[in-house]
Formats: structure tokens, sequence, C-alpha cells
């Protein structure tokens, strides 16, 4: 890594595996805070009347996945004859469970410069001149 480079909405990384790709972009501090205040719940504890916190952390991560994935090539069905499929919030929540995780740790950290090879294809801001 030569820079560090800033999270942006408007980034694409690809994420290779084989010869399928995801293409996605990080989330900063302020979106993730959006999508666990949608996720968070507060209320009274039954017993003491304490105000109880409660954080739907699934739920967060399912949106943190949606937001991140911008699109995908090769994604197959599981079913032959294995067509490919559309990146939709539906197929998004099917990958694997070690995809998904993968891709919410990139998503919150910096990448490779091989994962940025199709942002310096498409765009003149992730170039490596300064």
């Amino acid at each position: 890594m030569e820079y560090i480079r800033l999270v942006d909405e408007q980034e694409k990384l690809a994420f290779r595996i084989g010869k399928s790709t995801i293409f996605y972009r990080r989330y900063d501090s302020k979106k993730y805070r959006e999508i666990e205040r949608r996720h968070t719940r507060k209320g009274p504890n039954s017993r003491s009347g304490e105000e109880n916190i409660k954080v739907d952390t699934p739920a967060i991560n399912d949106d943190l996945l949606d937001y991140m994935i911008i699109d995908w090539e090769n994604i197959q069905s599981p079913i032959p004859p294995h067509k490919n499929m559309d990146c939709t919030t539906e197929n998004k929540l099917k990958l694997p469970a070690d995809i998904r995780l993968a891709l919410v740790k990139r998503g919150n950290g910096e990448t490779d410069e091989d994962e940025m090879e199709e942002e310096k294809k498409t765009s003149p801001s992730m170039s490596d001149t300064p």
C-alpha cells in the first residue's frame, strides 16, 4: 500500500474469488452509525424499569452488506444449470457466510492494491498519483 485512501461512497473496489468478482464500497463511521441506529431499540426493562438497549447485530450486518455490494459478475445459482444471478438484496444475503464476513471486514478497513485495480481503470481519483 503506497497511500492511505479515505472512504468514499463513490468508490468501487473489486473482491475476486476464482472467476467471480464482487464490486463493493467501504463504509465510514457515519454510515455505520446510521445503520446501527435503524436496528437499535430502547425501552424500559420490565423488571427493573431501567432503560434497556437492544441491538440487532445480524440486521446491522445484513444492511451493511446490502450497502457495500454495488454489483457482481459470475455469481451463480447453486442449482444446475448454475445460471448467473442478479445482484439483488435477497441474493446478497444468500452469499456464503465466509464471503459475507470477508466483505464486512474489508468494508471497514484499508484495501490491498490489487483490490483497487478495477477502480483505477475507471476513476482518475483512485490513481496512484497524489
